[in-house]
């Protein structure tokens, strides 16, 4: 196999301590150079080159421990024996996959993690055969299957090597071949093996969390993901013993951060987008013609960037309302590293706030919220009703753009109906967070989707709702996450 692995390495320097590696044969993984690790298989490394002469030319690791994933799982070892687990391109080959998941994570401790890869149906031989669907995993698992059964084999040929049933009375031998070498019995692609892994863990009552993956679409090859094990919480594990610092309280949150602090925070760890220094929010503040004095309404802080920038040119209040109960803890951080003095942070849905809310406000700031929307115009029509001022950030749904953009997932958009608010006529797009879901540091909306509409769609609605001067920036039709715009709209009593 020639194809470059380095996709893998941000995943594996995650890891610490004594480890297993489960089918490394000759490409195991680079962990770094303070883990310890130790290799099993099904069969010795003599065995495997006679049973893989391609291989003779390559370095095999010498194996620690032999043990069959299909009978006997790895009952060589006690639950919670390793820091880190991997297993790269195997769980296509075993019988039940569910079991084997099972296995691996039993076996890892509380805090530690679980590495697993497979290949991309999509960049393989498997192109052309069906992805395995959960249900047929989860009956073999329900039915203790531990041999991989002659269909999964049948299949295999018919769609690799299709010739070899020109000769039915060779096919036989065919089957022995393929069954002896183990080749793939399960197919997934990136999508469907991070749907499987949730509803494993699930299913399994394991509590874990993606702390990494690289799908398909990015590295032509596979889906790999690295997982950590949560187990019951042991409270003293909740203390800080270390000097006070603001980095600590960021690292409650650590890997989960979107934002860059600005100056004189700027060497805090925490994400890369340049939230705090906005030129978005710059510009509209502009358009605006300032916050000075203003009185603000902001929706979705995340994690409170904007908030900084809104104080910092001069809004007399903020109040900043955030559904999402991690990301209203970040803000919350926010303002105390950077010391925001006007600004209040609220928990909870803003759509019921909006609709029974007595207070108005001199400007509403949505960014990033209306394509998180199941009713996008009924929220344009709330925000109307309290502010004269908005500035909206938002991607919007263009047929032609999301068609040819390589980073949105098949299935991602899936319904298109027709709707009518308050007389308001519009086209609504569902859009499906998909493996997102699987991330703790996901900033999406409420529910597992939301409905897109069209820019044109977002300007008349806008108008209809009474912002009769509109100003359209940053439009960004090729944007890798979907079309976006940032649109200032103005209501006539307020110009």
């Amino acid at each position: 196999m020639s194809t470059s692995l380095t996709h893998r390495q941000e995943g594996y320097n995650l890891l610490m301590g004594h480890g297993l590696e489960i089918g490394a044969l000759h490409q195991p993984a680079t962990i770094p150079a303070h883990c310890k690790i130790e290799y099993c298989d099904a069969q010795s490394k003599e065995d495997s080159l006679c049973q893989f002469p391609e291989l003779k030319n390559h370095d095999l690791v010498e194996v620690n421990y032999i043990c069959d994933l299909d009978k006997e799982g790895l009952s060589l070892f006690e639950a919670e024996r390793f820091d880190f687990v991997i297993i790269n391109h195997v769980l296509e080959h075993v019988a039940t996959p569910i079991k084997v998941v099972e296995e691996i994570f039993r076996v890892t401790k509380t805090g530690g993690h679980v590495v697993l890869s497979i290949p991309d149906k999509i960049f393989t031989f498997d192109k052309k055969r069906d992805l395995t669907s959960f249900e047929h995993l989860q009956t073999e698992y329900a039915n203790h299957v531990t041999e991989v059964t002659d269909e999964h084999y049948i299949d295999f040929l018919r769609a690799v090597h299709p010739e070899v049933f020109h000769d039915s009375g060779q096919l036989p031998i065919h089957i022995n071949n393929v069954k002896k070498r183990r080749e793939h019995a399960h197919v997934w692609d990136s999508q469907s093996f991070s749907d499987f892994m949730l509803k494993t863990l699930e299913l399994l009552r394991f509590k874990a969390t993606r702390v990494f993956a690289s799908v398909g679409k990015d590295n032509q090859f596979e889906y790999f993901s690295v997982w950590k094990k949560f187990g019951e919480m042991n409270i003293l594990d909740q203390y800080i013993k270390t000097f006070p610092t603001p980095q600590n309280a960021l690292d409650i949150f650590k890997g989960e951060w979107s934002s860059k602090f600005p100056p004189p925070y700027s060497e805090l760890v925490a994400g890369q987008a340049l939230l705090f220094q906005d030129p978005r929010m710059v510009w509209a503040i502009q358009q605006f013609g300032g916050v000075q004095n203003c009185k603000v309404l902001e929706l979705g802080p995340l994690e409170g960037g904007h908030t900084y920038l809104l104080e910092q040119h001069g809004a007399s209040s903020i109040l900043s309302i955030e559904s999402n109960t991690r990301a209203y803890l970040k803000c919350l951080i926010t303002k105390e590293i950077v010391n925001l003095k006007r600004a209040r942070f609220l928990l909870g849905d803003f759509v019921p706030y909006l609709k029974h809310t007595p207070e108005t406000y001199d400007i509403c700031i949505a960014s990033g919220v209306l394509y998180h929307m199941q009713k996008p115009a009924e929220l344009i029509h709330l925000i109307s009703k309290v502010s004269s001022k908005v500035m909206i950030w938002t991607h919007y749904y263009d047929e032609e753009q999301i068609q040819k953009n390589p980073n949105l997932k098949t299935g991602k958009f899936t319904d298109t109906i027709t709707e009518n608010y308050q007389g308001f006529e519009h086209t609504l797009h569902r859009q499906n967070y998909q493996d997102a879901l699987g991330w703790s540091g996901f900033c999406g909306g409420n529910e597992d989707f939301s409905m897109w509409i069209s820019k044109q769609d977002i300007i008349s609605a806008l108008k209809y709702f009474g912002f009769n001067e509109l100003k359209v920036e940053f439009d960004e039709p090729g944007h890798p996450n979907g079309p976006c715009f940032c649109v200032v709209g103005l209501k006539s009593d307020s110009l």
